[in-house]
């Protein structure tokens, strides 16, 4: 084989393993599954029916919100969420126009901590919802905007 057909080979085999893994990551997010009306609704109880199909919430002290009492800016707000054993997790804004800002499954084995940045647009109550053994339970945290009002 020369040097030709040895990068041609390469090159077709990463090609390959490039293209699985792409498949493999569209088929697990797949157009069907994602609650597209969820993210669009404005209600929190229509939130709550269509991604866990109940509205009946329990509080439980296991789930954690870490998050500012009073953030600088509305765009970038730092939370952290521990919800171990939630198969589950939704976090929603109360006061944005659209509160649901994340929505996911949990698969396997795993702690079930997420960290990130949410936007908010006024001071606003910030709640994990986490299904957990075929029930829903929430944990909230009021956090206060210094430039409230500001359009994030």
């Amino acid at each position: 084989m020369d040097k030709r057909q040895f990068f041609n080979f390469g090159l077709r085999t990463v090609f390959a393993g490039f293209l699985g893994a792409v498949m493999g990551l569209k088929s697990a997010a797949s157009p069907a599954t994602y609650p597209v009306s969820a993210f669009r609704t404005q209600s929190v109880d229509e939130i709550l029916m269509r991604l866990f199909e109940t509205n009946d919430v329990g509080e439980d002290g296991s789930i954690k919100i870490h998050a500012p009492l009073e953030a600088e800016h509305p765009a970038f707000i730092p939370f952290r969420i521990s919800a171990p054993g939630a198969e589950k997790i939704a976090v929603v804004v109360d006061n944005n126009t659209e509160p649901l800002v994340l929505a996911m499954d949990v698969t396997g084995n795993t702690s079930g901590v997420i960290m990130g940045t949410l936007r908010m647009q006024w001071s606003s109550r910030i709640s994990c919802y986490a299904m957990k053994q075929g029930q829903l339970y929430r944990a909230s945290r009021f956090v206060r905007l210094s430039e409230s009002g500001y359009e994030a």
